[in-house]
């Protein structure tokens, strides 16, 4: 498969390996999210063996690994014999030396440390070595388990202040998501990024020639497809209550975005000191997000919270509820009778957090300065999807909704209404007033304080 998008990620990592020094990479993220894809692109044209670990014991791992070096450094009688961790390392550190610039690449690393937990302190023991002799030599770990791997650079671990590089990788953004499909429209790359989100895993299913009814049929409602049991898939790899957090998502699926009304739908949960674990877990994760508004008072403790990707709150919403019947070969059944009638609806809620995304990091295109925040606000009485303001100082207020139905003067009188409801912009000017909307002509509209920007799905892809 081609490699697309991820150009900042590629060009970061091959600056630091093209530096003739020690380095020790950690890179991490979830599952499906292009890691060892990313690592082998950017590693082509540079010396390294890669090596993706599974779940054996330390000496079947080792003999794997010999295996990968002697394919493309040849084997010798001391590779043979190497049959520990640091024999392995200084090994490495061997080729090194005839090889500058040389990369070693461990991919699933917790996989390695449940075999010999001591790793991370042998590897700190090499890492230090090569750093005193100065060897131009990269060792990359990588891997899925994120609260793992962001642990092995916690407080008091042997590996903290050694590595050069920490990424943790993210899904892709929707303008690279576009390369992916660049003859879709633009109206159906933003509808497909709310139902699927980033991750390149999910992307590669998607057949370009086929419409988004079709291929989430294929990909996602059909019982055998790949995607059919992927949310529960990536919770076993990360978590061992299982049960307890799926609950929790659930939840929060269904409408339950408030601490109070989550704690009401857990049946084993009496108290919130009971809950707070699990929703900490989840949102270290990255599968859950609590969010506060932008006017809320420092000591606030009121927040929303949401599933954070796409595709686990598409899941939830409408393949758990249905999956029996999905199960027993009613697919299209299922989708024309309780999906396409709340599809739309549901676009709508992600288009919100998909516009203040992509509003935030391209900022300076839009309204010439960088954001120095950005988010929802609401309070008793008022919802206002997104308000900010840049580093210059200037304020944004802006509404998103999903049709291609409205009244520039009306939504402008709209916002500012709810601004005064807000003490964000109490007694303050607003210089850009926004509406995001599914209509593809772009106006802008006048006014005494600044301008109503309208973007369009062709503003939000940002194709170039």
């Amino acid at each position: 498969m081609k490699f697309i998008g991820r150009v900042q990620e590629v060009a970061a990592i091959r600056k630091i390996i093209t530096g003739l020094a020690f380095n020790l990479l950690v890179i991490f993220g979830r599952r499906r999210v292009g890691k060892s894809a990313l690592l082998l692109e950017a590693l082509a044209d540079y010396p390294h063996v890669y090596f993706q670990a599974t779940r054996l014991g330390t000496q079947d791992n080792l003999a794997l690994l010999r295996e990968a070096v002697a394919i493309q450094y040849g084997d010798s009688a001391l590779l043979g014999e190497v049959s520990t961790w640091s024999g392995f390392l200084a090994y490495v550190m061997e080729i090194a030396r005839k090889t500058p610039g040389f990369t070693l690449v461990l991919d699933e690393f917790p996989y390695l440390c449940e075999g010999e937990p001591a790793l991370p302190s042998v590897l700190q023991r090499a890492c230090d070595q090569a750093k005193h002799e100065n060897l131009s030599l990269n060792i990359i770990i990588c891997g899925s388990k994120v609260s793992f791997m962001r642990d092995l650079l916690s407080q008091e671990q042997p590996l903290r202040g050694r590595q050069t590089m920490q990424m943790e990788l993210a899904p892709l953004p929707l303008h690279e998501v576009s390369m992916w499909l660049p003859r879709w429209s633009d109206e159906d790359l933003i509808m497909l990024y709310a139902l699927v989100g980033g991750v390149p895993f999910y992307l590669s299913f998607i057949e370009e020639a086929l419409s988004l009814e079709e291929n989430l049929l294929s990909v996602v409602f059909d019982k055998n497809s790949p995607l059919f049991e992927e949310p529960l898939i990536l919770l076993q790899s990360e978590l061992s209550n299982v049960i307890r957090h799926h609950s929790i998502l659930k939840a929060i699926a269904e409408g339950c975005t408030d601490f109070g009304k989550i704690v009401s739908r857990i049946s084993d949960i009496d108290e919130g000191n009971q809950l707070s674990p699990y929703l900490r877990k989840l949102e270290e994760l990255h599968l859950v997000e609590r969010l506060k508004s932008l006017d809320a008072r420092p000591q606030s403790r009121a927040s929303r919270y949401y599933l954070k990707d796409p595709f686990l709150s598409f899941w939830y919403r409408f393949i758990l509820p249905y999956k029996s019947t999905l199960e027993a070969g009613y697919s299209r059944e299922v989708y024309e009778r309780k999906v396409a009638p709340a599809l739309l609806t549901h676009i709508g809620r992600q288009f919100e957090k998909i516009c203040r995304e992509v509003i935030f990091v391209r900022s300076m295109e839009f309204f010439s300065a960088p954001l120095q925040e950005l988010g929802a606000i609401w309070g008793r009485d008022y919802e206002i999807d997104f308000g900010g303001k840049t580093l210059d100082g200037d304020l944004i207020i802006g509404e998103c909704k999903w049709s291609e139905r409205y009244d520039l003067d009306e939504i402008y009188e709209d916002l500012k209404k709810k601004s005064l409801a807000s003490a964000y912009f109490k007694n303050k000017q607003i210089s850009h007033y926004v509406y995001c909307t599914k209509q593809r002509s772009t106006r802008v509209k006048k006014t005494a304080e600044g301008s109503l920007l309208v973007l369009t799905p062709q503003d939000l892809v940002g194709r170039s």
